[in-house]
């Protein structure tokens, strides 16, 4: 919610004066946000993960005798498991899942990239069943194994819209745009895992055409 993902990394990524993520687009047309406490402290937490996430790289680098440069052009830190406790009073939650990805580097099919962590399974799983209305909005630009929550059945794929990622967020919400539309990705709700889909565009075709 608060970090949300405006674009991909490298050449996907430009400078902007502004962006509205889906925190600031909820407050601008009125939204209460009750998690504000559980927010801080995954910013603490994530600003620890990404400070060891560099030190990885670095050493990385060094085992491989390459410019740390080159080690970190497209790379993105999977998403780490923590423990903070689910707060937050009202009947409505929103869970937002973000990947980023970038130039020169694939997602890897991995916890925290492709596949959900054991953490997100954990979170949503817990939101899904507190929570009266409960979405799960996907801020991501590729796919994501969602095969382990098969319970979830309000599942928004936001994307990554830019600038006015989180001014579109909330026109969904408040009904005044509707989201719909057709996707060319295959989503692992209809497998029973990401692994099991087509990975070369023969076998592809070999699907589609039986």
């Amino acid at each position: 919610m608060r970090h949300t993902i405006k674009g991909g990394t490298g050449s996907g990524e430009v400078n902007s004066r502004y962006y509205d993520t889906v925190e600031t687009g909820f407050e601008k047309v009125g939204f209460h946000i009750t998690t504000k406490k559980w927010l801080d402290e995954y910013d603490r937490l994530l600003e620890r993960a990404f400070e060891q996430f560099k030190k990885d790289l670095k050493q990385k680098a060094r085992k491989m005798h390459q410019n740390v440069l080159m080690i970190c052009m497209g790379a993105s830190m999977p998403e780490p498991e923590y423990e903070l406790a689910l707060e937050g009073e009202g009947d409505v939650a929103i869970y937002v899942l973000s990947r980023i990805s970038g130039e020169n580097s694939d997602r890897a099919v991995e916890k925290g990239e492709i596949f959900l962590s054991d953490t997100e399974i954990r979170d949503i799983r817990a939101c899904n069943e507190k929570y009266t209305h409960f979405m799960l909005v996907l801020n991501t630009g590729g796919v994501v194994d969602l095969s382990p929550i098969p319970e979830v059945g309000n599942i928004l794929l936001l994307s990554q819209l830019g600038v006015e990622t989180g001014d579109a967020m909330a026109d969904i919400v408040l009904g005044r745009t509707n989201p719909s539309g057709k996707l060319t990705t295959t989503w692992s709700r209809c497998f029973p895992s990401a692994t099991d889909c087509p990975t070369r565009r023969s076998e592809f075709r070999a699907k589609r055409c039986r």
